[in-house]
């Protein structure tokens, strides 16, 4: 019965150490770099406002000060 017993802890073990090394053989790419969109929050890209404030003049993406 003890020999059972010890038998099932160590296939236990075994399948607990196979576990483990599948989720720590990623390649050193997927380590580094993330997924763009597990990234990216919402709201974490600067915006400019539709309408500039007075005195400037939207160019492109941004406002400038009108001379």
């Amino acid at each position: 019965m003890k020999l059972l017993l010890a038998v099932a802890f160590v296939i236990a073990l075994f399948f607990l150490s196979l576990s483990s090394a599948y989720n720590s053989n990623k390649s050193q790419k997927e380590k580094i770099f993330l997924p763009f969109k597990d990234k990216i929050e919402q709201g974490s890209i600067i915006n400019t406002p539709p309408v500039c404030p007075r005195g400037q003049v939207k160019v492109g993406s941004g406002c400038r000060t009108l001379f």
